[in-house]
């Protein structure tokens, strides 16, 4: 999304945050398929805790688990981003 937003000049708002929170969350989908779930000690779990809105290691320090309710965030957030950037997209 990076590069293309770049090649077609094409802003998001808000961007660098949530560009962060898909990057975290691709770290964690990383660890979930490469690893078991088992997230490294490498993460900065303060980051998460900041960019995902709890603390997702309350419950385990290497499997992270995130509330319904964020979750369901999420997933709406997620959705803003890829709704916007499909509408930027299509009236290139």
């Amino acid at each position: 999304i990076n590069t293309l937003l770049h090649e077609h000049k094409i802003s998001l708002k808000d961007w660098r945050k949530r560009r962060k929170v898909i990057d975290l969350l691709r770290v964690l989908r990383n660890a979930v398929v490469h690893c078991n779930g088992i997230i490294g000690s490498e993460i900065d779990k303060e980051k998460c805790k900041e960019l995902m809105g709890e603390d997702i290691f309350e419950s385990s320090e290497h499997y992270p688990r995130l509330s319904l309710a964020r979750s369901i965030s999420l997933v709406r957030e997620l959705k803003s981003i890829a709704d916007e950037y499909a509408e930027a997209v299509i009236w290139l």
